[in-house]
């Protein structure tokens, strides 16, 4: 048991890496199933609207982020250390995702591609 400790830290941290990774994933997955905005974009090999969300959301809570370890974001000091960068990057790449494909959706590069 002379590891543990260190062994359990370094789990807990690789756990909520993966957890800031993923809810903003699983936010456009959610948008893009439940909203008619992206049911014709099956066919794209890459959805560059869903990256380019999906990447802002993630740099947009990085200030929110308290993984414990090695970085506390300036935002989560300021709240004595509460991690609200699950919501934060949620409702981003929610909204970034809804409205950068309703506005691709009246593109031209939209009709074109069609």
């Amino acid at each position: 048991m002379v590891g543990f400790a260190v062994f359990y830290q370094f789990y807990e941290s690789f756990l909520l890496l993966l957890d800031y990774w993923i809810t903003p994933w699983l936010a456009i997955m959610i948008v893009h199933s439940f909203t008619r905005v992206g049911r014709d974009m099956s066919n794209l090999p890459v959805n560059r609207w869903a990256v380019l969300s999906y990447i802002l959301a993630i740099a947009v809570s990085v200030p929110f982020m308290d993984p414990g370890v090695l970085f506390e974001g300036p935002v989560s000091r300021v709240l004595g250390g509460v991690d609200i960068s699950y919501y934060v990057s949620f409702v981003i790449a929610a909204l970034l995702y809804y409205f950068t494909m309703a506005r691709y959706r009246n593109s031209t590069e939209y009709s074109a591609a069609k």
